[in-house]
């Protein structure tokens, strides 16, 4: 039960730290409700024209959907294999299910599109694996 626990915790953090958080308190980061009569076409350049990114950089928007606390997917992954909780969990912090991803001249970036394991964990109730 030990090397159980080990390998979940394990995983736990590697799937924390993989996925980045979504910090919710960042000045940078526009909900819905900042839009304000405005589209999102218009937005997303105003906000890119504030950036001044140089020829090399490469920036852009990133939009993410369904944001929800991951300690959510921890207490899924305990409830799933019968394991206790440790002080150990990374159970902190705020995901996404998926993101989508534009370069600084709003082009679509299709092969960025990114869909998180903790998504699915949250949505089936299961691992993937």
């Amino acid at each position: 039960m030990i090397e159980k626990n080990k390998i979940l915790e394990s995983w736990i953090m590697v799937e924390h730290l993989s996925e980045g958080d979504i910090g919710l308190n960042d000045k940078a980061i526009l909900t819905l409700n900042d839009l304000q009569e405005q589209d999102f076409y218009s937005l997303f350049l105003h906000k890119i024209e504030k950036k001044k990114w140089n020829r090399r950089q490469k920036g852009g928007v990133v939009v993410y959907f369904d944001i929800f606390k991951f300690q959510e997917v921890v207490d899924i992954l305990h409830a799933e294999y019968g394991l206790e909780s440790t002080d150990e969990d990374i159970r902190f912090g705020d995901k996404f299910s998926f993101a989508l991803y534009f370069d600084k001249n709003l082009n679509f970036l299709e092969d960025m599109t990114f869909f998180t394991e903790s998504a699915y964990i949250r949505k089936f109730k299961k691992s993937s694996l």
